[in-house]
């Protein structure tokens, strides 16, 4: 957490020169939080590298930078648009931010906060309303605490070995869907659980924008993500409900043996 020692640095916005200097923080910010180096993958810098050009290429991608007096950067942090890990099927944009990391020495004195408040800039000027984020310590808690985040609508289950579904209801046939009719059912559901929960956008369903929204994200999510969908039947056959399931592919996740600890329900 930063403390009354405010240090004196410049925040300056990075281009593709930093991309490998964020990326190598991104991944120290890991191991500081407890990841083993044996469980990063050998490629991880090319993936990271990949990611970041995609996302400025598709997401308004941002990286920061913290500047000490002397030249030496001390800090940085990464931001672009929320992208998932579900289906984005209103009109409001949202924020995301990762890899946010401080030199150890340079840490309690301000930096992580002018970091932030550069990324909060960023977001504002792209035309998000909202910036979303996930918290790896309680360090970095206290932080964002400061800045105005608070608790939102995510839910996160610790998985065992042995855990297993609860059994489906006897009037209920639950099965693996796939293919187009597996995207029909899941479209057909989202659109109405909008309907349902966002009514004063419902309107946003009328164009095809969004219905070719929700189908380039499973196509992307059946190609990257070990995308599923669980339909369940009653007992004439129809279906009358459905979930898809994929792994996790939140900002700056993209490292194969990270994503397989959080897999995300929409």
């Amino acid at each position: 957490a930063d403390g009354p020692r405010t240090m004196q640095i410049s925040v300056q916005a990075a281009g593709a020169d930093h991309d490998a200097l964020v990326a190598k923080n991104w991944k120290k910010q890991w191991l500081a939080n407890g990841r083993e180096e044996s469980g990063i993958t050998a490629d991880q810098m090319d993936k990271m590298l990949a990611y970041i050009k995609a996302a400025r290429s598709d997401l308004c991608h941002q990286s920061f930078v913290a500047v000490s007096p002397s030249g030496v950067v001390v800090g940085s942090a990464a931001c672009q648009l929320w992208s998932g890990p579900a289906p984005q099927f209103d009109g409001d944009k949202a924020g995301t931010v990762w890899g946010v990391f401080v030199e150890p020495e340079h840490r309690r004195r301000g930096v992580a906060t002018r970091l932030m408040q550069a990324v909060i800039k960023h977001w504002t000027s792209i035309g998000c309303q909202r910036g979303v984020l996930l918290c790896a310590s309680e360090e970095a808690r206290r932080v964002y605490d400061r800045l105005g985040f608070g608790p939102g609508h995510m839910l996160l289950l610790e998985l065992q070995p042995s855990d297993a579904a609860a059994p489906a209801p006897s009037s209920v046939t639950l099965e693996t869907a796939h293919g187009a009719e597996a995207d029909a059912h899941v479209l057909r559901h989202l659109r109405a659980k909008h309907l349902e929960e966002r009514a004063p956008g419902a309107s946003r369903w009328a164009g095809e924008e969004l219905p070719e929204r929700a189908a380039a994200f499973v196509k992307g999510a059946r190609e990257r993500l070990e995308y599923a969908v669980c339909v369940a039947r009653d007992a004439t056959g129809a279906v009358v409900g459905c979930a898809s399931s994929n792994v996790w592919e939140g900002p700056g996740s993209n490292n194969h043996s990270w994503q397989t600890l959080i897999r995300q329900d929409p």
